[in-house]
């Protein structure tokens, strides 16, 4: 997952923090026994990758239980279809804060009745064609040294042909 906290650890409230996945619980936060964690809310902005809806809040995910075992992993619903293949509907909500046990959290949503975005095509499968960001790449030669290996590295980075 996202954080396996054994000690203390504070995200400050800027940090975004969401669509990490873990084995067995907390996706996003597994706060171990004996250790400390404080995390503020979840973005506005926060898409969830399993299903694309807009992330609403933190919730539990396989909760740990009593020994090894392992809690109802989080399930969100679509108009009262599971989100996630396979899985149990369930949506235990959290709230953002201090927490001096053990827990296991993940940035998800509640009940749906609103399609993701964009709607799934009837298959279990999602389209997402988000615009690619395209990374700029500047390289400036030095005014002195060694310029055919500036050129092979900017052939190289495939700058230049």
């Amino acid at each position: 997952g996202g954080a396996n906290v054994r000690g203390d650890l504070t995200l400050p409230s800027s940090a975004v923090f969401y669509n990490n996945h873990a084995a067995k619980a907390g996706d996003d936060i597994y706060n171990a026994e004996g250790a400390s964690i404080t995390f503020g809310n979840v973005g506005s902005n926060w898409i969830l990758d399993d299903c694309n809806h807009t992330i609403d809040g933190w919730y539990k995910d396989g909760m740990p239980g009593e020994g090894n075992t392992i809690g109802k992993r989080w399930c969100g619903t679509y108009d009262g279809n599971v989100c996630v293949s396979n899985g149990e509907a369930y949506m235990e909500s959290m709230q953002a804060g201090e927490y001096e046990t053990k827990i296991a959290l993940k940035a998800a949503h509640g009940a749906q009745t609103t399609p993701p975005s964009p709607t799934p095509d009837g298959g279990g499968h999602t389209h997402y064609d988000p615009t690619p960001s395209v990374p700029v790449v500047v390289v400036v030669p030095p005014k002195t040294g060694d310029m055919p290996l500036w050129y092979g590295i900017a052939r190289f980075l495939g700058l230049v042909k």
